[in-house]
């Protein structure tokens, strides 16, 4: 006669399960996945906008970079606005609808941000 059959029981503390098994916890919780793109397509700086008379002038001095503390002029280096950005700025004073959608820490915020200033 064989052996007796046992009931499976629970795996003990360091017990590695195969991977895929339902009660493997990378099964329900993989490893976190992080992935950077600073490659944004760039579509100018705020000066140049400022310039052309898509923002207001003002915002050329408020959006900058390195400038000197409580200085009245553009001595610093311009935030670069990427295309997303350009878009969205460009479909708000359009008067559209619009939604820009996009990671965090790609500077949706600017997007808005120099929009107000612009209009106040």
């Amino acid at each position: 006669m064989g052996q007796p059959e046992t009931q499976a029981s629970a795996p003990s503390a360091g017990t590695t399960l195969p991977q895929g098994s339902p009660t493997n916890a990378k099964y329900q919780w993989p490893d976190p996945w992080l992935s950077l793109n600073p490659f944004f397509v760039e579509a100018g700086t705020v000066t140049a906008l400022a310039m052309q008379g898509v923002l207001h002038t003002k915002c050329a001095q408020v959006f900058q970079t390195g400038e000197t503390k409580g200085g009245a002029s553009c001595d610093g280096c311009p935030l670069i606005v990427h295309q997303h950005q350009r878009a969205a700025i460009d479909a708000a004073q359009s008067g559209e609808s619009h939604v820009l959608t996009t990671g965090s820490g790609s500077g949706e915020s600017l997007s808005y941000i120099v929009l107000t200033w612009t209009r106040c």
